[in-house]
């Protein structure tokens, strides 16, 4: 009976290595012997890096660019407009805090910073937001 099995398994083996890389492709038990599952192959499960972008970008493109019918654009939009916000308020904050950068503590340098830093973001997040907006109408 062991004699059987092995001329069975012998049969789906290749003459040489040649023809298992350019010969037909061989069952999945003749590759892995004594397994009848076939052996794990990544490249079969799970796509490779590179191609994840393109993956993404083709059900990106096949929706049209849309989540639950809103552009994804106008979400980005939103957010941005957040983002503005945010520091908008920071900014008057700020300047209510310090009585117009007139009442800072001594070594409290980083209130200039924040004067200058945080409106400078307020307006590019906000010019970000318009135009993602009218992109994405």
């Amino acid at each position: 009976m062991g004699s059987i099995i092995a001329l069975r398994r012998a049969s789906y083996l290749p003459a040489s290595r040649n023809q298992a890389v350019h010969g037909l492709p061989r069952p999945a038990h003749a590759a892995n012997p004594g397994r009848s599952e076939p052996p794990f192959e990544p490249s079969r499960h799970r796509p490779h890096p590179k191609r994840i972008g393109c993956i993404l970008r083709d059900r990106f493109r096949s929706c049209g660019g849309q989540v639950n019918g809103v552009s994804m654009l106008r979400i980005i939009s939103v957010a941005l407009g957040l983002a503005s916000g945010f520091f908008t308020f920071w900014t008057l904050r700020l300047l209510v805090v310090t009585g117009f950068l007139l009442h800072t503590r001594a070594g409290g340098q980083g209130a200039y910073i924040g004067a200058v830093v945080f409106p400078v973001l307020a307006f590019g997040f906000a010019w970000a937001s318009r135009r993602c907006w009218r992109r994405g109408g």
